[in-house]
């Protein structure tokens, strides 16, 4: 998060830096504005432990189906890059409200993870961690101007950040290109 009034941005790009995050904290720097985390890197860590654990314990039988699959189905491959693509077009056109949240996670064939996995993941993942961000994003909020970025997963389905806090009655708008 980045707090304070508004001041112009460096618009050069960053050869060395290749991390968002790492971005925004030089460009807070620059603007003498103040960055914040939601979570400390422990609970990243945490988070993909946790993730590891699950997929650890896909028996050996379903994994080696899973990667039967992917070998010889590049139909899937080509699948999950269309999708892909279709979720970077629908966000760099502001248009995120219509990816399907529901439709994405029960995508199994082309995820090739058993449904119940994918949700706990997700839930992991996502839903778990919007919830515990909310409170600290609207102290910021509260407080000046803010800047939030995250990843997409963070913005979209009826958990998003999005969702979450039209709920709580802020008017959320995304930055475009153009602005």
């Amino acid at each position: 998060m980045m707090n304070g009034t508004s001041k112009s941005v460096s618009t050069k790009k960053s050869q060395s830096r290749a991390y968002m995050d790492a971005e925004i904290q030089l460009r807070c720097r620059e603007n003498g504005k103040i960055s914040a985390y939601c979570e400390t890197h422990e609970v990243q860590l945490n988070l993909n432990r946790y993730t590891r654990n699950i997929m650890i314990n896909i028996p050996l039988d379903q994994q080696a189906k899973m990667l039967h699959n992917v070998l010889i189905n590049n139909n899937t491959v080509n699948r999950n890059k269309n999708n892909q693509d279709d979720l970077v077009r629908k966000y760099k056109a502001g248009s995120i409200r219509f990816v399907n949240m529901d439709e994405l996670l029960t995508d199994t064939e082309g995820i090739m993870l058993p449904p119940d996995i994918v949700q706990k993941i997700y839930d992991m993942a996502f839903t778990n961690r919007n919830n515990s961000w909310i409170p600290i994003i609207e102290k910021h909020i509260n407080e000046a101007p803010t800047l939030i970025a995250v990843g997409f997963g963070h913005l979209i389905g009826a958990n998003g950040l999005i969702a979450q806090l039209r709920k709580q009655g802020y008017i959320v708008n995304p930055i475009t290109k153009e602005e």
